[in-house]
């Protein structure tokens, strides 16, 4: 999640943060309840293989940017 892609490690780290019942904001709360559990985990196993990664604009230097 932090690298911008869905994967194993992810994956390893809400299992540890579910096992250990964080709470708070926390990368591997997924849901957005401020808690670390069992729904987090199926969210992100069920993208783990799907090859899920984060899309933003390309870097703009100078200039206007207009839509086309």
């Amino acid at each position: 999640m932090k690298d911008g892609v869905i994967d194993g490690t992810d994956l390893g780290q809400a299992n540890n943060d579910a096992s250990n019942y964080f709470t708070g904001y926390v990368r591997s709360d997924v849901n957005g309840d401020r808690i670390v559990d069992a729904s987090d985990v199926m969210i992100i196993s069920n993208n783990v293989f799907k090859y899920v990664t984060t899309m933003k604009p390309s870097s703009f230097t100078g200039g206007i940017l207009i839509n086309p």
